[in-house]
């Protein structure tokens, strides 16, 4: 059926659209066909040897807008197929309206996606040479190829770094070790390696109070006459050492000493002997040990509040670590062995029942310790580790904060075979001193089975340290010595027994010292520690006050008057202010 000429659709407005959307595509092959050079000009091999990158890449730029043009009217007309009814059975105008509505709903899509295609070619035709100018003049193309992956230098041989070395000395020695060995500053360094390697004797130090004793001796404050720096000269009495079979304890006690270094541990200036005595000058602690603290200086109110144990007990517990990290048990912690210096820092001492665990054996045996802190492991005669310096610890913190020992009553005698029976078998009873912290870790401190004991784990005491008990201990600057104590010694105060009340030795009969036991002292008797000596002339200034000789008749720099500034001779006047 044809419709009358006023029904018709005019051609143009079924039309306009898609030549629209057809104008896109047809610039697109015309900048193709400028861009690539004819085909049929270029040879079989150049041919062959064009990239498909260089033909595909242009192409699908440009065909890449009308695809996206084309999508929107292919969808188009698919929804007007669906949506408009045969034209013949409609009115005009149902015809017209119908038409015209879906018509207008296309070519809005239409309109913006050729308007995006004609914006891309411009810039695509702006931006991108044509083929013909990226192609060598033969027209040939040639990939370059991958680069290849540099094999790793070789590894350097002994030779290569004997050569190295030996090239590195020498430039040391050139720019370095030459000049210094010229100076006054190697000279005093010379001279401060001298004094140390020197023998020391009793003459070295001046003697004054005693300040307790031993079971082999005792200890008293003495001072170095060079320097005037205060130490303790703790003096074991050679045939009681015999007759009581301590020489191996005293040499245990100095080879410990000699090799920790911890601002917790007491440290060893020297060794050296007497007629009479092997001594150990070691540092001076003037504030007294913790069991006089406890019991002494406030007898009214024995014991210490919570927040002092704690800072002591955690002091105490890196001295431990310091120790167990170098294998070392120490045994025998109590509060008599805990010593208080000038600030008011405490440090551990009395090495002669410390044992040193060797290399692959991480368990010893032995019955040692003080009766009422030895741990159960120890009574049972089984062997143990460094658990059982914690039980210790666990025993230390107790007495501190009630003022008597978890395993006997205030102010009773029982005899150590009562007192090993309760710490094998009865439960600590708490008073109301205790804080939940504080008995929480007395309890993980004092357990009776090592294993699950806090303490030393995976070389540190990281467990122990986090225990709610030090929530305030800032360990970092308590192990730099940062953390001001929360008691600080008077300087006026004697924080020791009376003399009358140390007492005196009585003299050791029919003990005779032979060749074997001179040689035994010999070893003992070494002489400096190197790093406590140089500490004590840092400290002490005598470093800097070193001369240094030349040739027999000269001056030292440091003496000489013409060496100093402005040079000439100077008065030798002297006037006292």
């Amino acid at each position: 059926m044809i419709l009358p000429t006023k029904f018709m659709i005019p051609p143009m407005v079924v039309l306009t659209p898609l030549l629209v959307a057809m104008m896109p595509l047809l610039v697109a092959m015309t900048v193709m066909t400028t861009m690539t050079p004819p085909l049929a000009a270029m040879t079989p091999r150049k041919l062959a040897v064009i990239p498909p990158t260089a033909v595909s890449t242009p192409l699908l730029v440009a065909m890449t807008p009308q695809i996206v043009a084309m999508m929107p009217l292919l969808v188009a007309m698919t929804v007007l197929t669906t949506m408009t009814p045969p034209l013949v059975a409609m009115t005009p105008p149902k015809l017209a309206m119908v038409v015209s509505t879906p018509l207008l709903a296309a070519m809005m899509p239409l309109l913006v996606a050729v308007t995006l295609p004609r914006v891309a070619m411009i810039v695509l035709a702006a931006m991108t040479p044509p083929i013909a100018t990226i192609l060598p003049p033969d027209g040939c193309y040639n990939i370059p190829p991958r680069a290849a992956i540099p094999p790793s230098p070789p590894a350097g041989t002994a030779e290569d770094f004997g050569q190295a070395r030996r090239e590195l000395l020498a430039h040391l020695e050139a720019v370095a070790w030459t000049p210094y060995r010229a100076s006054p500053e190697f000279g005093r360094f010379v001279q401060f390696k001298w004094l140390e390697g020197q023998a020391v004797t009793a003459e070295a130090f001046v003697d004054f109070r005693v300040l307790g004793k031993g079971g082999f001796g005792e200890v008293c404050a003495c001072q170095r006459r060079t320097t005037g720096k205060m130490y303790a000269n703790k003096r074991l009495n050679k045939k009681r050492l015999k007759k009581r079979q301590g020489y191996e304890a005293a040499l245990v006690e100095k080879r410990i000493l000699a090799r920790v270094h911890s601002r917790f541990i007491v440290s060893l200036a020297c060794a050296f002997q007497t007629k009479t005595d092997l001594c150990l000058v070691m540092t001076i602690m003037n504030g007294g040990d913790l069991r006089y603290h406890v019991y002494n200086v406030d007898e009214d109110n024995p014991g210490f509040p919570e927040p002092r144990a704690v800072f002591y007990t955690a002091q105490i517990l890196l001295g431990l670590e310091h120790l167990h990290q170098h294998r070392i048990v120490y045994r025998d912690l109590k509060p008599e062995n805990v010593l208080l210096d000038d600030a008011g820092h405490v440090r551990l001492s009395d090495m002669g029942l410390a044992v040193e665990l060797k290399e692959g054996h991480n368990k010893t045996r032995g019955y040692a310790g003080t009766p009422g802190f030895m741990a159960p492991e120890v009574l049972r005669d089984e062997e143990y580790d460094w658990a059982v310096d914690y039980f210790t610890l666990g025993v230390t913190l107790y007495e501190m904060l009630e003022a008597k020992g978890p395993f006997r009553r205030r102010g009773e005698k029982v005899e150590n075979k009562e007192v090993t029976r309760r710490i094998l078998h009865d439960p600590v009873s708490y008073s109301d001193r205790f804080s939940p912290a504080a008995r929480a870790a007395c309890e993980g401190l004092l357990a009776k089975d090592s294993s699950a004991r806090l303490g030393f784990r995976d070389n540190d005491c990281s467990q122990l340290k986090a225990h709610p008990l030090f929530a305030t201990i800032n360990w970092g600057r308590l192990e730099a010595g940062l953390v001001p104590p929360p008691f600080v010694p008077d300087p006026r105060r004697v924080y020791a027994k009376d003399l009358g009340d140390v007492g005196a030795f009585s003299s050791v009969r029919g003990v005779e010292l032979d060749e074997r036991d001179a040689a035994l002292f010999d070893t003992f008797a070494s002489g400096t520690v190197p790093i406590p000596w140089q500490e004590e002339l840092i400290e002490t200034g005598v470093f800097e006050e070193l001369n240094v000789w030349g040739p027999p008749g000269t001056l030292p720099p440091d003496l000489d008057p013409a060496s100093a500034p402005g040079g000439g001779v100077r008065s030798g006047t002297c006037c006292l202010l």
